[in-house]
């Protein structure tokens, strides 16, 4: 027993003897040359990374280094010194992959570098990363990714639940990004003619809002990472797609941006055009017909989602946004014929009409998608045209005639009329813009706030500024209310 215990007592003393030593009296191994499959330039390998070294663990032995790494990383260091962090060499190349992948902020970071370990124990001394874009165009980049994903962050308020929080994030996602067109595939290269690398990172979205799968998803992990809701990224190379999965209220759901944008078959941007079909379903869902056949997804941990509460969901069909206002839902549906309604509804599915009833356009979109084995499939959906936009504590609808305005109340005001009814409707930096049915070009008109407005009178007696509404909802029409139409604020 003794013996026992002299080499238990040895072990422990050794193993604090590597800790403790400092790291730089260990001898620095030779330079290592690798490279790891990224998502971000288009790839869909995925590993499993032990320890799993998820946002979701709480447990992560690499915190520290990985907050140290990424800082230089976003600086673009030529060497990144980590000795002093214990970062294990034999669980180092794929701890570094899945650090990048899950940081999608990190897209100026390429799959290609270099590492030293320490040669005489388990552990790292240094990273030499390599970029695809300059400090200075990093720099410029991160101002426009910042911007971007800053607006979309700023719909989301304390009203908000995790699930109207990612719902939130997926209908904003949908309505800025678009499916780029590739070109021809090459079979020589095995790359498509018109295919870029910024496709496939979550800054095409907001640089030019061009985006393949994989900048969808990334888009999405960064953004519920900034909301705290664990967010994951899910990968087939059967199918040649990347999604994401993420866990609310205990469980897993998986979420499909890109296939939820009704802009993907068209190759440009439809404002406010954006599907539910695909949002916080189950695996059963997703591998089944109403899933379009989701087959082989993986992820580099257990994320299996088994909740079918949403798989018939209310907004399953719903076409356009939906709004999470006041912890209620507001969204637009066909109540009979070519009648439509605002709709309100609470988080217990209570739900009641906002405002009058309005005549709008409709239309039959088609599309094909394909099972395992090749089998083709055609899904047929009633487009609903009119659309809701939330700006300025009010909703904005698209009619067949024209735009009507409805406040939280039920009050509306017709805003104008036009000669023809409108294909895309949004909002961009506290401005109404609109795209006309029958132009080719997809071209995005501005409404002027000053002009809409003034077809929106508030009148009341012995009051200056009486043409403008009550915007802030103090009761009072003032000069703050014809500021806040003027500045946004």
């Amino acid at each position: 027993m003794k013996k026992k215990g002299y080499i238990s007592l040895f072990l422990i003393f050794s193993v604090l003897a590597v800790t403790l030593i400092p790291h730089y009296l260990f001898a620095i191994g030779s330079e290592i040359d690798t490279s790891v499959p990224l998502y971000q330039e288009g790839e869909f390998e995925v590993v499993e990374v032990e320890p799993e070294l998820t946002y979701d663990s709480g447990n992560d032995p690499y915190a520290a280094a990985t907050e140290y790494i990424c800082a230089q990383l976003e600086q673009n260091a030529e060497e990144i010194f980590i000795g002093a962090y214990n970062v294990k060499t034999s669980e180092f190349v794929d701890y570094f992959r899945n650090l990048i992948n899950t940081h999608p902020e990190l897209f100026n970071v390429a799959s290609n570098f270099s590492y030293k370990p320490y040669s005489n124990v388990d552990k790292m001394y240094s990273i030499l990363p390599t970029y695809s874009m300059t400090n200075e165009e990093y720099t410029a980049a991160r101002v426009v990714f910042d911007e971007g994903t800053g607006k979309i962050l700023s719909e989301i308020d304390y009203s908000m639940n995790d699930v109207q929080k990612a719902l939130t994030v997926h209908d904003a996602l949908c309505d800025i990004a678009t499916y780029p067109d590739l070109g021809t595939f090459d079979e020589s290269t095995g790359s498509y003619s018109a295919d870029k690398l910024i496709y496939h990172n979550a800054y095409g979205i907001f640089y030019d809002g061009n985006a393949v799968c994989q900048g969808y998803a990334l888009a999405y992990i960064y953004l519920m990472n900034q909301l705290g809701i664990p967010c994951e990224y899910v990968a087939s190379d059967t199918i040649n797609h990347g999604w994401n999965k993420i866990k609310i209220d205990g469980n897993w759901y998986n979420v499909d941006v890109t296939w939820d944008d009704l802009d993907y078959g068209v190759r440009k941007t439809i404002r406010g055009s954006v599907k539910h079909n695909f949002f916080m379903k189950s695996d059963s869902f997703f591998v089944g017909e109403g899933g379009h056949f989701h087959y082989d997804g993986e992820t580099h941990s257990q994320c299996d989602a088994t909740d079918t509460s949403y798989d018939s969901y209310f907004w399953n069909g719903i076409l356009s946004r939906i709004y999470a206002v006041g912890g209620d839902y507001y969204y637009v549906k066909n109540t009979s014929g070519y009648n439509g309604r605002l709709v309100k509804r609470t988080v217990a599915g209570a739900e009641s009409y906002v405002g009058p009833s309005f005549i709008h356009v409709t239309g039959t979109t088609t599309s094909k998608f394909y099972d395992k084995d090749g089998n083709e499939y055609n899904e047929s959906m009633s487009n609903f045209y009119a659309k809701p936009v939330y700006l300025d504590n009010r909703f904005y609808i698209t009619t067949y005639y024209g735009v009507i305005s409805v406040n939280l109340e039920g009050k509306d005001y017709d805003i104008d009329s036009f000669s023809t009814y409108f294909r895309g409707f949004s909002q961009q930096d506290g401005q109404l813009v609109y795209q006309v049915a029958g132009d080719s070009t997809y071209t995005e008109v501005t409404m002027e706030k000053l002009v809409y407005y003034n077809n929106s009178l508030t009148q009341k007696k012995g009051v200056n500024y009486n043409n403008y509404p009550d915007i802030n909802y103090d009761e009072v029409v003032n000069a703050k209310d014809y500021v806040y139409i003027t500045r946004g604020n």
